[in-house]
């Protein structure tokens, strides 16, 4: 067996050097795990423990209530759909209504330490 290869015809331009490729390789880029996080809130998303169901109740009330939780969001605070390709736009952040599969997103938590985060994923 034979192997043919063209080259390919140049374009003529050079390459482009990247506007940070010199930080990167240099180590002084810095990434999200450099920033400073102390006052920065957790997240813990409520999934669900099953892969196919209908969402007959959703009671976050006690987990907004919980000292220390800023913010608790559900498929309902998220009416926009979004998709992977434009002409699918049928997706939502959080289930809504539905779950279809184990682990889907059905809540997220906002809250100012880990332990209150998890408090509040129990309380749903």
């Amino acid at each position: 067996m034979t192997a043919v290869i063209s080259e390919r015809p140049s374009s003529g331009r050079r390459g482009v050097p990247l506007i940070d490729g010199i930080d990167k390789v240099t180590g002084r880029a810095r990434y999200t795990a450099d920033l400073d996080h102390a006052d920065a809130l957790v997240g813990r998303i409520f999934r669900s423990p099953v892969s196919h169901g209908e969402i007959i109740r959703l009671d976050v009330s006690k987990a907004r209530a919980l000292e220390g939780v800023s913010a608790v969001v559900t498929g309902d605070d998220c009416p926009h759909t979004y998709g992977v390709l434009p002409v699918a736009m049928n997706e939502h952040p959080l289930a809504r209504d539905w779950v279809r599969y184990r682990g889907e997103p059905i809540a997220a938590v906002a809250a100012v330490d880990a332990e209150t985060a998890q408090r509040a994923l129990d309380l749903i």
